[in-house]
């Protein structure tokens, strides 16, 4: 360990400490978003109904079908929660530990001790180069989990073709395919469109 080692490795340890607490404060806002919605939901959809049934109506559908969907199938937005408070917690350990070091790191300059310290100094370089990379796997993680859950959707939106369906369907884009490569060898609306995209 040295001063301009403890300089360098202070600037890289609140770097991360800084995002570190804007992830871990965003994170805690989804985590109780989940239920404070959740709970907004329930009252409204319930006031609603009461306020029907003192002026002798029936509920709304909705406002019954949501607090139903709410009580019945909570594991959908227990689910959300959970993995933003896992996430929560990672990087309030994160943070935890980025504090400590920096502390320690702090105490060494302040005492002007003559001791290399190089277990702190290694101590001090794991815990820094472990935060930076959580910041850029985090980054990744997400967006791959964005897209899989993106694709989930897609798939879960497909709907099947029956073999008469399909048929006819791969007739009509073989058409296509056909009327527009024979437009574009014969200098037609394709060939005017490329020409005009390549001036």
């Amino acid at each position: 360990m040295s001063n301009d080692y403890a300089a360098l490795i202070t600037t890289v340890i609140l770097a991360a400490l800084l995002i570190g607490s804007v992830q871990t404060y965003t994170l805690f806002r989804r985590w109780a978003s989940v239920y404070t919605d959740v709970a907004r939901l329930y009252v409204d959809a319930t006031n609603r109904s009461r306020r029907a049934i003192q002026q002798g109506e029936e509920p709304d559908p909705a406002d019954t079908d949501a607090i139903i969907e709410i009580l019945a199938k909570p594991r959908r937005f227990i689910y959300r929660s959970t993995a933003a408070l896992l996430a929560v917690s990672v990087w309030v350990a994160v943070c935890t530990t980025l504090v400590i070091v920096q502390i320690d790191v702090l105490k060494w300059a302040a005492t002007g001790q003559s001791t290399k310290d190089p277990s702190l100094a290694r101590l001090s370089f794991y815990v820094a180069a472990g935060a930076v990379v959580l910041l850029v796997a985090e980054g990744v993680i997400r967006v791959l989990f964005q897209a899989g859950s993106s694709l989930v959707q897609a798939f879960r939106d497909y709907e099947v073709m029956t073999g008469e369906e399909r048929d006819r369907f791969f007739r009509t884009v073989s058409a296509r395919v056909a009327s527009t490569h024979t437009s574009s060898a014969d200098g037609g609306p394709a060939s005017d469109g490329d020409a005009a995209n390549s001036t």
